[in-house]
């Protein structure tokens, strides 16, 4: 009977969370893991904020970055898919997504040409 009435709501969240991405851990309020849509098995990203281990002003920081990608629309940011807060675990899925960290280390330019690809990529998201 008590089961009915503390339901966790995370069971309602329509992705499966997958393994941890360690190149975040410790740097940022989430944690990353890698996640599929239940059903079609999409892959996507799934930003994990723990509310028993963090301060409230990294849970204001953690709404307001949710706040800000549900509204942001812009070809080269990062997309939007869902998000569920209970009174543990905020989650947020978004496209599929490599921190960008991983992605320079693995990058095969050198040089002037690094300097360029990085330029562009900022240049992508000021226009």
């Amino acid at each position: 009977m008590w089961s009915f009435f503390s339901r966790d709501p995370s069971k309602d969240f329509s992705f499966e969370i997958g393994e941890l991405v360690a190149s975040l851990i410790d740097k940022s309020v989430w944690n990353l893991h890698k996640g599929r849509k239940k059903g079609s098995n999409e892959e996507v990203s799934v930003f994990v904020f723990d509310l028993k281990s963090n301060t409230d002003a990294d849970l204001d920081i953690a709404k307001s970055a949710v706040k800000r990608l549900k509204t942001l629309r812009h070809p080269s940011v990062l997309t939007y898919i869902d998000s569920l807060e209970s009174d543990k675990v905020l989650y947020l899925a978004t496209e599929h997504v490599d921190p960008l960290k991983d992605h320079l280390e693995k990058l095969p330019l050198e040089g002037p040409q690094r300097d360029l690809y990085i330029a562009w990529g900022i240049f992508q998201i000021t226009v």
